[in-house]
């Protein structure tokens, strides 16, 4: 039929032991939660560490919804050093004091920073 769907997934689940069949607990888990969510468990393969499982579903098709993705707006690039005092100046400027570039000298800085 047209309206049919079947989607089929391999799980590869961890053994406690190897050569077992007791699952880890987040293997044991995994099995359970699809198990619960409709899929069928249709195969089982052994191997030394792990189990591959196949598991099944059928049922209508999932409906194809597009997810928009959020594009982030361009920055201003004009405001880059903004602020009073230009680029270092200002309050709390580069050395902690008023002024711009061609304005007073600033605070003392950091303890122990020399002065220039």
């Amino acid at each position: 039929m047209a309206g049919d769907h079947k989607e089929v997934r391999y799980l590869r689940l961890h053994l406690k032991e190897p050569g077992t069949e007791r699952l880890r607990k987040t293997a044991d888990g995994w099995l359970r939660h699809h198990l619960s969510e409709g899929w069928r468990e249709t195969s089982r393969e052994k191997d030394h560490d792990f189990i591959t499982v196949r598991l099944d579903r059928e049922g209508h098709k999932p409906r194809k919804v597009k997810i928009k993705i959020s594009v982030p707006e361009p920055r201003d690039r004009r405001g880059r050093f903004g602020g009073p005092g230009g680029r270092f100046g200002g309050p709390g400027g580069r050395f902690g004091g008023p002024g711009g570039r061609s304005g007073p000298p600033g605070g003392t800085g950091a303890p122990g920073a020399s002065r220039r």
